[in-house]
């Protein structure tokens, strides 16, 4: 990846069962038009996905910064 590039991490939630469709079509659909849109702007986007373990991450990230 090009280091001048800043990169912005899109967090797609999806809390209930019935929600993954939706999620997937974002991911598989409307992900691929957004790289566009960054790559014109000189910005890199990266999918994100939640799990547990980086649930624990970002909850103890926050407590550090605070």
């Amino acid at each position: 990846m090009n280091s001048s590039l800043k990169t912005v991490r899109v967090f797609i939630s999806s809390t209930f069962r019935d929600m993954h469709a939706e999620r997937d079509h974002l991911i598989q659909d409307q992900y691929r038009e957004r790289l566009v849109v960054t790559h014109e702007a000189s910005t890199a986007a990266e999918p994100r996905r939640q799990t547990r373990r980086s649930t624990g991450r970002a909850k103890s990230a926050a407590r550090r910064s605070t």
